[in-house]
């Protein structure tokens, strides 16, 4: 019985577990399969299908601007290859044009010249030979000006290769241009330097003033003019730089000699005269040009004012040099006495210009120091006679100081250089800056050999104010340049020998600028 009830038990707990799993099972796949059923499929919208494209399509588009860009830049290079093919076409045409001028103008002189010597004249309906090359070169004859009639040959042949073919030259410049060379062409064959008081030429020594004056005021236009022009190979600039060169000595003419005795001072004579011009008036930089003119023998500033010093400087070197120089001897001052004892008098009244501006150094390599020393030694305690009286440029004291005038220093430095052929030191004859840099430079030279007396001289300038005291109680005031005596004797009283007249009254020296003590000097 027992075996039986266990049997039942088991039977019944067999079917219990599989019946448990089976159920488990449906369970759990009624689960799943709810749980499918229930879920939604996600859809994509077309704007969330052209997120993923849109990267792709940006990337095409920056390429096509690219290349958009790049035949852009292609085009704009093909634009400027023509441009310069264009321009350098034109400039061609244009040297063709200048030939086939210079061509007609040497085919007419030749006819011209062949009529002369046959003694035939030439028919009056006769064409020039050229003609049909004239009626083809329309253009060219538009930007041609007719050549005005000028007794000058050489203002002719300037006026044909600087102005009539420069188109810049047109209107109130052509005017102004036209009116300058005009008053040259009447009254230009005149000296290009003035003797004037208080005019900056009158420093000019008189061998220098000579040489110059054989240079037309004409002549020396011309010349400052083809400087500046040169210089800066400009069309923009010709017409300035023709007017401020023509028209910078314009006052020195004839015409005008009242109004420059009226100013004394020829670069404020030509501005008036300028100024009378209408149509200089309507120039846009007339200002900057009236500036240049009354500068041009000053210091440097503007450009153009620049321009025409060194054009000017430029010129004289050159006129110069093509004039013949006498190396006067230290005895033969006595033909230059007018001209020197201006030159004392305005040392005599004090020399303020010199100590206006700071020298600069310049290259005084040419310069030979013994040499040099050698000439100023042959000046020292030598009295020189004047319609005015005497003068003198260098003289001695008992101390041991040697008072040497700044245009001896100058006038011996032009003898020195004009006699080893160097022009450039001439070009201080009418650029006072310049000037001023050559003595600065030879003193400080000097100084380094030990000739010049620090004490009495300040260290950036070249000279000195002093009081000359005599013996009658009058002072004359000068600008000097000390120098101790041992640089040109062993002893001071080799010097003092030499002394005669006026010199053996001098009983004093003393400095007469601030910085330095009067430790009564002689």
């Amino acid at each position: 019985m027992f075996e039986i009830s266990m049997a039942i038990l088991t039977s019944m707990w067999f079917w219990f577990v599989t019946t448990s799993f089976f159920l488990c099972a449906f369970v759990i796949t009624l689960f799943k399969y709810q749980n499918l059923k229930s879920q939604q499929i996600s859809k994509i919208t077309l704007e969330e299908l052209s997120v993923i494209w849109r990267p792709k399509e940006e990337k095409t588009q920056r390429q096509e601007v690219k290349r958009e860009k790049e035949v852009e830049t292609d085009i704009q290079k093909r634009k400027q290859k023509e441009v310069k093919s264009e321009a350098e076409a034109q400039k061609q045409e244009r040297k063709q044009e200048e030939i086939k001028s210079e061509k007609r103008a040497e085919k007419q002189e030749a006819s011209e010249e062949k009529h002369e010597q046959t003694g035939e004249k030439e028919p009056e309906n006769q064409t020039d030979s050229g003609a049909e090359e004239i009626q083809g070169d329309k253009k060219q004859e538009k930007k041609e000006v007719e050549t005005p009639d000028y007794k000058h040959p050489e203002i002719t042949e300037f006026y044909q290769k600087y102005i009539a073919n420069t188109p810049t030259c047109r209107g109130n410049a052509l005017e102004v241009i036209h009116e300058l060379l005009r008053l040259l062409d009447e009254e230009g064959d005149c000296p290009s330097v003035v003797q004037v008081y208080g005019d900056q030429e009158a420093n000019l020594d008189a061998n220098t003033f000579n040489r110059l004056s054989k240079v037309s005021l004409l002549q020396h236009s011309l010349h400052v003019a083809e400087e500046m022009i040169n210089s800066k190979k400009s069309l923009a600039l010709i017409p300035t730089s023709i007017i401020t060169a023509l028209g910078h000595d314009i006052g020195k003419l004839p015409k005008f000699i009242e109004q420059l005795y009226s100013t004394g001072d020829h670069p404020l004579a030509s501005m008036v005269v300028l100024q009378s011009i209408p149509a200089f008036q309507k120039l846009p930089n007339h200002k900057q040009i009236l500036n240049a003119v009354r500068d041009h023998h000053k210091a440097k500033g503007e450009i153009l004012l620049n321009m025409l010093k060194d054009a000017d400087q430029q010129a004289r070197r050159k006129e110069l040099g093509n004039t013949t120089v006498e190396d006067l001897k230290p005895d033969s001052n006595k033909g230059q006495d007018t001209k020197e004892q201006e030159v004392v008098q305005q040392l005599l009244a004090g020399g303020e210009e010199e100590e206006k501006r700071k020298p600069e150094l310049v290259d005084i390599s040419w310069l030979d120091m013994d040499l040099y020393l050698e000439h100023l030694k042959s000046y020292i305690n030598v009295e020189i006679q004047g319609k005015e009286g005497v003068y003198w440029f260098a003289f001695s004291t008992p101390n041991g100081y040697v008072y040497v005038q700044p245009q001896l220093l100058w006038n011996v430095a032009k003898r020195i250089a004009n006699s080893i052929g160097y022009q450039t030191i001439f070009a201080g004859e009418s650029d006072h800056a310049y000037r001023q840099n050559v003595l600065f430079s030879i003193v400080q030279a000097l100084r380094k050999r030990g000739c010049i007396a620090e004490g009495l001289i300040k260290k950036d300038f070249f000279g000195a104010h002093f009081v000359v005291e005599k013996k009658d109680g009058k002072e004359l005031k000068a600008f000097y340049t000390p120098f101790h005596a041992h640089v040109f004797a062993k002893h001071v009283s080799e010097l003092e020998k030499a002394k005669k007249g006026v010199l053996k009254d001098i009983v004093k020296v003393r400095p007469n600028y601030k910085g330095v003590k009067d430790n009564g000097i002689l």
